[in-house]
């Protein structure tokens, strides 16, 4: 099967791409016109984002569209594009809105747990390349449509959308790198008790660095189909004809980069927050353990702390069974005592604090 061609974006880092591959996805529909024109079985009509006018994408004109922008956070924009023809038999997909974005499992994070970054939200999970989550993607996509799912072929393919490692930003810790990998799978499956194919494209891409554990993925591409067997080739066309049409609206796009700016500086305000409020807990915590320890000395040392409440200052008493401990500022001399050994000008009544 030949490469689809799409764009799709999901998270902040397909921004980029969208800008760069937005231009041409027109001219590569309309040339698409030319040389398929003749196969194709379909006018096609431009339909745009009713939800956010992100994009504009053409459809097969007659067939029911749905879908649009949708956000699983501020900067989370997912895309989705539903096309199923008249009579129900074939169904078209450009993007999944469903599909979060993804953290590799590490200390504290364990698979399947949800995660939350204070402006998005996502799934830890393995890293899948391409081609593994197109297979995993049609088994939870097709499963309650299909009887009997079945893999027939699941390769890798060469990316589209970016190149196979990119370094997208360069710290004073360390690089910052992009892998993607590309990859297609296709079943087969009975419904109604005709054959049909099933077919997923994906396109993933594993952001790492050398100065963190923290490893964060997400789908860049995703394209698939439903369509009777003996149509499988035209549906693949047509759902190639559809992807490379997809154009992201420029002042959309602009919008949402001031978006993702507002939202990055939250988190890092979010993240100073969190580091100073552990910093004092860190603080809290060694301070107690000390105070213990000196508690610790004293009775070991027969003392306890003191506060003399005439003058505010500390001094050490000798601990002792009698409830009281005095202190003669003239002598320096501390006692425990029942009774005031002394003068009540001389001898000042002391109350136990903790160090």
């Amino acid at each position: 099967m030949r490469t689809i061609v799409f764009l799709v974006c999901g998270l902040a880092l397909c921004a980029g791409n969208a800008v760069l591959h937005g231009g041409t996805a027109a001219t590569s529909a309309a040339s698409d016109k030319t040389q398929l024109g003749g196969q194709l079985q379909a006018d096609w009509v431009v339909v745009h984002d009713t939800r956010e006018n992100a994009f504009s994408i053409e459809v097969p004109k007659g067939w029911k569209v749905s879908g649009g922008t949708y956000r699983l956070g501020v900067n989370n924009p997912r895309f989705l594009i539903d096309m199923m023809s008249p009579d129900s038999g074939t169904d078209l997909r450009v993007g999944d809105s469903a599909v979060p974005a993804f953290t590799v499992p590490h200390l504290g994070a364990p698979e399947g747990t949800r995660y939350s970054t204070g402006v998005d939200w996502g799934i830890v999970a393995r890293y899948l390349l391409g081609k593994d989550f197109a297979v995993t993607y049609a088994q939870g996509r097709f499963h309650d449509t299909c009887q009997d799912l079945r893999l027939k072929s699941a390769e890798s393919l060469p990316p589209v959308l970016s190149p196979e490692r990119q370094v997208i930003a360069r710290t004073a810790q360390g690089e910052v790198v992009n892998t993607t990998a590309a990859g297609e799978a296709l079943f087969r499956c009975v419904a109604n008790g005709q054959e049909l194919a099933a077919y997923v494209w994906a396109e993933t891409t594993l952001t790492t660095s050398n100065f963190s554990v923290i490893r964060n993925w997400g789908v860049t591409g995703l394209v698939s189909f439903l369509a009777p067997r003996a149509e499988a080739s035209q549906a693949l066309r047509m759902l190639d004809h559809s992807a490379r049409s997809f154009t992201l609206n420029p002042k959309w796009t602009a919008r949402q980069a001031a978006l993702s700016r507002q939202s990055t500086a939250l988190v890092l305000e979010q993240t100073r927050q969190n580091v100073a409020a552990q910093q004092q807990r860190f603080e809290r915590m060694d301070a107690e353990r000390h105070r213990q320890s000196m508690q610790m000395d004293d009775i070991i040392n027969g003392v306890q702390w003191t506060v003399d409440p005439a003058t505010g200052q500390h001094h050490e008493a000798p601990l002792g069974p009698n409830p009281n401990d005095f202190y003669n500022p003239k002598t320096g001399a501390s006692v425990n005592s029942t009774l005031r050994p002394g003068d009540p000008f001389d001898w000042h009544n002391l109350t136990a604090v903790p160090r």
